[in-house]
C-alpha cells in the first residue's frame, strides 16, 4: 500500500514540475529561431540614424487605400544572415568573370583588383558589397539635337529697336540611334547573366530585365533566395558596345539560413505600412532607388532602373511657425500651420519578398528578412517587415553616440525684440 502511495506522489510531483517549466515544444519540432536584431529602416533620416519611428508622425502625408481584396500569404518564411568574410580566391573569381585580370590586394577596407582598364572593389562589410568601374571613361550616344537660333540684328544708330518676333518652330529631332556595336536587349541580358554565373552567384529564379539601349544597356538582376524574390539589393551590370562590361555592382556573401519565422499576416502588415517608420525596409548595396512619398517609404523606381512617374512628395523638413501678436497684450502667439493635404496611394496587391536589413548595432552581418511587398498603382512597391513582434528586437529611441539638440525658437516678427516679464 505504501509503495502505491509513494508512486502516486512521485507522479504528482513530476506533473507539477512539468507545469512549472511551461509548455514543452513538441518532440522533433525545429528550435525557436533567434530574435532578429533591431534593423535600420529605409524611411528618410530615421533610417540613416537607426532611430525608431517617431511617436507623432506628420499628419495626413500619405493615405493608403486598398483596391479590391488582398490575398492571404504564407504564415511563416525563412530569414537569412550575410557575413563579411571571404577569400582572395573568391574575389579573384569574381574579378575574372567581370573581365578584370590582376592581382588581388587587401587592406582593412576590403579587396581590390585592377587590370585591363577596370577596377573591382569588394568592401569588408556586411554582405560583402562590390563595385566594378572603368578606370577611364566611355563615350555614349546623344539622345538630343542642337538647334541653331539666329542672333537678333543690332539696330542702326538712332533707329528704334527691331520688333521682337516669335522664334520659328524647332525642327524635329532625329530619333536617337544606338551607338555602333551595341548588342540587342536579349544579348545584353545574356551577357550579364553569363558574367554573374561565372562569378559563382546563384541566379536560380532571378528576374533579369534590361533598359536603355542607346549608349549602353543597364541590366538589373533581382535574385531569389529559397524561392522568395528579393526586394531591392539586387545585382546590376551595365553592358556597353561589343558586350564590354562598363560597370557592375552587387553583393558576394552567401546567405545562411537563420530559420523559419512566423509572420504577422497581411492585414497587420497593412497597418505597419500605414505606420511607416521602422517597418519600411530599404537598403543594401547597389544603385540607390528613387523615392516618391517619404512618409510611407514609397519607391517609384523599378528593379530594372526605370522610374515610373513620381507621386507628389510631401514636405518633411520642419517649418518655423508664423507668429502674431495678441491684441492689447504685446505677447507673441504661434499660429498653427494649415494641415497638409493627404496624398492618396492605392494598394493594388501584395506578395512575399526578402529585404536587406542592417542591424542598428553595427554588427558585422546583414539580414535578409521576410517582408510584405505592397504593390502600388503606378508600378511602385513598398517592402514592409513581416516578422511577428515576438521575434523582433525594438530599435532604441536614441542610438548610442547620437545627441539630440533642442529645436530653434520661432523667429520673431521684424521690428520686435524678445519679450521680458515685468518686475514684480
Amino acid at each position: 500500500m505504501s509503495t502505491v502511495i509513494r508512486l502516486a506522489a512521485g507522479l504528482a510531483a513530476a506533473t507539477l514540475l512539468a507545469a512549472g517549466c511551461g509548455p514543452a515544444r513538441p518532440s522533433g519540432a525545429p528550435p525557436r529561431p533567434a530574435t532578429i536584431p533591431a534593423l535600420a529602416s529605409g524611411d528618410g533620416a530615421t533610417a540613416s540614424m537607426g532611430l525608431a519611428a517617431p511617436a507623432s508622425p506628420v499628419p495626413a502625408r500619405v493615405e493608403y487605400r486598398v483596391q479590391g481584396t488582398l490575398p492571404s500569404l504564407a504564415t511563416e518564411a525563412a530569414a537569412y544572415r550575410l557575413g563579411r568574410d571571404t577569400t582572395a580566391d573568391r574575389v579573384g573569381r569574381l574579378a575574372s568573370a567581370l573581365g578584370v585580370e590582376g592581382t588581388v590586394s587587401s587592406d582593412a577596407q576590403g579587396w581590390t583588383v585592377t587590370g585591363g582598364g577596370s577596377s573591382l572593389h569588394v568592401e569588408r562589410a556586411a554582405g560583402l558589397p562590390w563595385q566594378l568601374a572603368l578606370s577611364g571613361g566611355i563615350g555614349v550616344g546623344s539622345s538630343g539635337c542642337a538647334i541653331a537660333m539666329p542672333a537678333r540684328p543690332a539696330p542702326a544708330p538712332g533707329a528704334p529697336p527691331a520688333p521682337i518676333l516669335p522664334p520659328p518652330p524647332p525642327p524635329a529631332c532625329a530619333q536617337p540611334t544606338p551607338v555602333p556595336g551595341l548588342p540587342s536587349r536579349a544579348e545584353a541580358e545574356q551577357r550579364a547573366e553569363s558574367a554573374l554565373r561565372a562569378a559563382g552567384l546563384d541566379l536560380g529564379g532571378a528576374a533579369v530585365e534590361a533598359s536603355g539601349g542607346i549608349g549602353d544597356w543597364y541590366v538589373g538582376v533581382t535574385p531569389s533566395v529559397g524561392g522568395v524574390p528579393m526586394s531591392g539589393a539586387g545585382w546590376s551590370v551595365t553592358v556597353g558596345p561589343h558586350g564590354d562590361l562598363v560597370s557592375a555592382s552587387g553583393w558576394l556573401a552567401a546567405p545562411t539560413s537563420a530559420g523559419d519565422y512566423p509572420l504577422v499576416g497581411v492585414h497587420a502588415g497593412l497597418d505597419r505600412l500605414r505606420e511607416g517608420g521602422r517597418w519600411i525596409l530599404r537598403g543594401g548595396p547597389g544603385p540607390v532607388p528613387l523615392l516618391g512619398v517619404a512618409s510611407g517609404g514609397l519607391n517609384t523606381a523599378s528593379s530594372a532602373g526605370s522610374a515610373p512617374p513620381a507621386l507628389p512628395v510631401a514636405p518633411v523638413a520642419p517649418v518655423p511657425l508664423p507668429t502674431r501678436a495678441a491684441p492689447g497684450s504685446g505677447s507673441i502667439t504661434p499660429v498653427p500651420p494649415a494641415p497638409i493635404p493627404a496624398t492618396v496611394v492605392t494598394v493594388t496587391g501584395v506578395h512575399l519578398g526578402l529585404a536587406w536589413g542592417t542591424p542598428v548595432s553595427g554588427a558585422g552581418e546583414a539580414w535578409l528578412v521576410p517582408v510584405y511587398v505592397f504593390e502600388l498603382s503606378g508600378a511602385g512597391t513598398v517592402p514592409v517587415l513581416a516578422v511577428a513582434d515576438g521575434l523582433l528586437a525594438t530599435p532604441p529611441a536614441i542610438p548610442p553616440g547620437v545627441k539630440i539638440l533642442p529645436a530653434p525658437a520661432p523667429a520673431l516678427p521684424e521690428g520686435t525684440g524678445p519679450q521680458t516679464a515685468p518686475n514684480r
